[in-house]
């Protein structure tokens, strides 16, 4: 199969060259050349054409900046867990690129999916895992780091055999994500139609009030963004609220105790009981505090107080959750640039308002119907991770040349 070589990414390389910069003034559907941005490169090493804007630029321009297919595109800033991602281009027509993006074009005898198989192996990975530089909200990886990373570089036709057959491996495995996906989707989508149900009955039932007719408390979190440390006490934003409603306080940046004490004279501390609802960003996640500690949160999440004498924590996230709250929650966002549903909006937003005792036997209905789904949706899911690592194997057994 020939033998393999180990060279550093600059003796493979021909030309390198990072994008141009497009202001937003410059970004326009008036426009003919599409502006490839470091969020068309996916975290599986696909470069798609999604959200993509047009941009101004001259004869020049277009010259230097185009994108031919087969060009290797590195995205050099970004956040840390994204920062490093890597594609080919292949899309057919007129394209130039961003700033935060390098176009690498290499030497002959180098196949540029070979180098991207390479770059997303667990290998690749951690290679680039140990050049990453920056800050905890923006990262870069710059070519003084990256010239020096050393591949594995066997005889041509051995790329192209490996290329070919991670190709065929891969598109064997991505019909059986999508199709899985769809079937988690589905399955999501009863649940949704289950909580939708319900809210209709019981509005039907019992009538419906605002939210701040049986609510304590509905606030903001802080909306100071203070200096994030290494230990200290948990400032939890929308991101530190997973898919399924629970608050990462681990992962989430920390403060000083400085910063604590005069964020919580801005009431932003949840307590035990409280129901927090993203209102910036992933607008309508949802979570339940169901523990006592010292944390504050950011302001892109509403924290809403239950009277628990007539309502029910769990209820009231179930209700939130439903599609009929979330649609109408969606449809009166505000904003512009940033999408948000303001706190004024959250007060006078209403639920079906039963009694405690009728909340309870909504809440157990309503459980039982989802577990079914709840188990399907985990059955799925897990199915999922098993073929995505699958994938991770298949990579690393290429570059350990077990493939040819």
């Amino acid at each position: 199969m020939g033998k393999w070589e180990e060279k550093r990414f600059d003796d493979i390389v021909e030309s390198n060259l990072i994008g141009l910069v497009r202001s937003k003034k410059e970004q326009s559907d008036d426009y003919d050349i599409m502006y490839l941005k470091m969020n068309n490169i996916t975290n599986d090493g696909n470069i798609v054409h999604s959200n993509i804007i047009n941009v101004n630029v001259s004869k020049e321009e277009c010259q230097r900046y185009s994108l031919k297919q087969g060009d290797f595109l590195f995205n050099t800033r970004n956040s840390v867990e994204l920062v490093g991602k890597t594609g080919v281009f292949l899309l057919e027509g007129k394209y130039v690129y961003n700033n935060n993006i390098l176009r690498t074009r290499f030497i002959k005898n180098i196949d540029p999916k070979f180098i991207n198989y390479q770059f997303h192996s667990s290998i690749g990975k951690a290679k680039l895992e140990k050049i990453k530089s920056g800050t905890t909200n923006v990262a870069a990886i710059y070519y003084k780091s990256l010239k020096d990373v050393l591949l594995l570089i066997p005889p041509l036709n051995t790329q192209k055999q490996i290329v070919s057959k991670l190709d065929a491996l891969f598109a064997r495995i991505d019909k059986s994500i999508g199709l899985l996906e769809g079937n988690i989707q589905h399955t999501k989508d009863l649940m949704a139609s289950v909580l939708d149900g319900e809210f209709g009955k019981l509005g039907e039932k019992f009538g419906k009030k605002a939210l701040n007719d049986i609510c304590v408390k509905i606030t903001d979190g802080s909306h100071h963004s203070p200096k994030a440390i290494e230990k200290g006490y948990p400032y939890v934003t929308v991101k530190d609220i997973n898919n399924k409603g629970e608050i990462d306080l681990i992962n989430c940046k920390k403060i000083s105790e400085m910063d604590y004490a005069e964020l919580l004279k801005t009431g932003c501390q949840p307590q035990k009981g409280d129901v927090l609802l993203s209102k910036d960003g992933t607008v309508g996640k949802v979570a339940i505090v169901d523990f006592e500690k010292d944390w504050v949160v950011l302001s892109s999440l509403a924290i809403i107080r239950p009277n628990v004498d007539i309502l029910k924590s769990e209820y009231l996230s179930l209700m939130l959750q439903t599609p009929i709250f979330q649609k109408t929650a969606i449809g009166l966002k505000t904003g512009a640039a940033i999408k948000r549903i303001v706190l004024r909006t959250i007060k006078t937003m209403e639920i079906p308002a039963p009694n405690l005792k009728e909340q309870e036997k909504a809440i157990v209905k309503i459980h039982d119907l989802r577990k079914p789904l709840n188990n399907l949706i985990t059955q799925q899911t897990e199915k999922l991770k098993h073929l995505q690592s699958l994938k991770s194997s298949l990579l690393d057994m290429a570059f350990k040349g077990d493939l040819v």
